[in-house]
């Protein structure tokens, strides 16, 4: 709705000329894109912004965690993704994972990193996965687009640039990221999400 809201209002305080071209702008699919966003993508772009209080805290972050049954002070990428599938309505019925723990999301449903490299397509809502070299430590996001090598996600506990701790940061953001096989820290899966 908010979307919906948002594009009338642009309309209205366009002239008939600017209108008309947006009009055209959104017949070539870009409109379909957000129309179709799954829904807790939506909720995930809602937080971007949100930032830490101290050490992994503040009333947001202690939102996600609490979703998974954590306190304050836990990291909480993977209580970020958790709470915004289950914030979706109607759910997804794929993965059923709510979990604070990024490896979790690492399901039988989850594709290799390599494949997307050979062109399998890394649909909007995917969730992707990092891995700390054979560590249990990860990291996880949410994929806005992706194409190929690159793309646009949104992630929580993480940095606003390209400095900064990159799976410790401060808050909710959107990063362009790539796969990088040779790295230590690197994305190494996706992972469906599904509606029905």
């Amino acid at each position: 709705m908010y979307i919906w809201g948002t594009a009338l209002l642009l309309l209205l305080l366009l002239s008939p000329e600017q209108a008309k071209s947006q009009d055209a702008h959104w017949a070539k699919g870009e409109e379909l894109e957000w129309r179709f966003r799954p829904a807790h993508l939506d909720t995930a772009l809602a937080y971007v912004g949100v930032q830490e209080f101290g050490n992994n805290e503040g009333p947001e972050i202690e939102m996600f965690l609490a979703s998974v049954h954590l306190g304050k002070g836990n990291p909480y990428c993977a209580a970020y993704v958790s709470f915004c599938l289950a914030q979706a309505t109607p759910g997804p019925y794929n993965p059923t994972v709510r979990s604070g723990l990024a490896r979790k999301f690492k399901t039988r449903d989850a594709v290799k990193a390599s494949l997307v490299l050979r062109g399998l397509e890394v649909k909007p809502g995917w969730i992707v996965g990092w891995e700390k070299g054979n560590t249990v430590y990860g990291h996880l996001g949410i994929v806005i687009k992706w194409d190929g090598q690159c793309g646009e996600t949104v992630e929580a506990n993480t940095s606003s640039g390209t400095f900064g701790s990159q799976r410790d940061g401060d808050g909710v953001w959107i990063r362009k990221r790539c796969i990088e096989p040779g790295n230590y820290f690197r994305i190494t899966w996706f992972t469906p999400v599904e509606y029905e």
